[in-house]
């Protein structure tokens, strides 16, 4: 009996997240096709950017042949797999932001009261699966025009792991956005926090190749300051460049530990928003 009972938590825990995500797809649909012009500016955006970024390392490898490991092609191989894992991260990243909002105004003394899991429905209350196609796509498919992928091998092994870890990525680098944000419940602000930290995902994550940075440095921006867990460790597998099953066991751990620590930190946090408010 007990065990039927916790099979039907679980199948009804389930039913209720993926109906939080069917209303958090059809919510965000709504709320990004009420402003076409915004789209188009976004689009022009992004478009830019990649040019920009692939015009930058085009100057760069005019007076060097490699970045460390990292030919022109490469380089470019390694924007494109950071945009696309820009836009997957962007999907519940600004849902987080509101945390701030709803800590100080209130609106999570509502959130509470539902029979919901309320994390789950916070970070997933928005997905804008239209916006990553809108802006995102083009802004891959320009990339991927400028990567000559016959100069590539790749291997099943390679993809499926590189597939794997920018999984488990994206979730420690959402709990590393998450930890700073959710320290409004102690501080009663967390912008100067979370803006920290995006300022450091950005100027790391889509920047820099994971296999040019010596072997402490790596092992430190992928697990206590995890901001290269995406597209550089990512692209490093994809490309053959990293040892997949070393990489995949390091991930592992961290991929535990945000679990941990996200469930901590998010209990922790209720206990101190419970006890202000009363």
């Amino acid at each position: 009996m007990k065990i039927r009972y916790s099979v039907n938590n679980l199948i009804n825990g389930m039913r209720t997240r993926l109906e939080l995500i069917r209303l958090g797809v059809k919510y965000a649909w709504f709320n990004d096709t009420a402003y076409p012009l915004d789209g188009i500016t976004n689009l022009i955006t992004t478009i830019t950017y990649s040019l920009v970024g692939l015009g930058l390392f085009n100057i760069l490898y005019r007076h060097f042949h490699t970045i460390g490991s990292y030919s022109e092609n490469d380089m470019r191989f390694f924007l494109l797999v950071s945009h696309a894992a820009y836009f997957l991260n962007s999907l519940t990243y600004y849902n987080m932001l509101d945390l701030d909002q709803y800590i100080n105004e209130g609106g999570l003394d509502t959130i509470l009261t539902k029979p919901i899991p309320s994390l789950f429905f916070i970070v997933h209350r928005r997905i804008s699966l239209f916006t990553m196609l809108r802006d995102g796509l083009p802004a891959v498919i320009v990339n991927s025009l400028f990567v000559n992928f016959n100069l590539i091998h790749f291997t099943f092994g390679n993809l499926l792991s590189g597939v794997v870890v920018l999984v488990m990525g994206l979730f420690i680098l959402q709990t590393f956005h998450f930890l700073a944000i959710i320290s409004a419940t102690w501080t009663g602000r967390s912008r100067q926090a979370s803006g920290l930290a995006y300022a450091v995902d950005q100027a790391i994550s889509g920047k820099i190749p994971y296999d040019v940075m010596n072997r402490n440095m790596r092992l430190f921006l992928i697990t206590i300051l995890p901001v290269m867990v995406t597209g550089p460790v990512a692209t490093s597998i994809f490309l053959g460049k990293g040892n997949s099953a070393h990489l995949i066991s390091i991930l592992s751990i961290t991929f535990v530990i945000a679990i941990l620590l996200r469930h901590l930190a998010w209990t922790s946090a209720l206990r101190r928003y419970s006890s202000a408010s009363s």
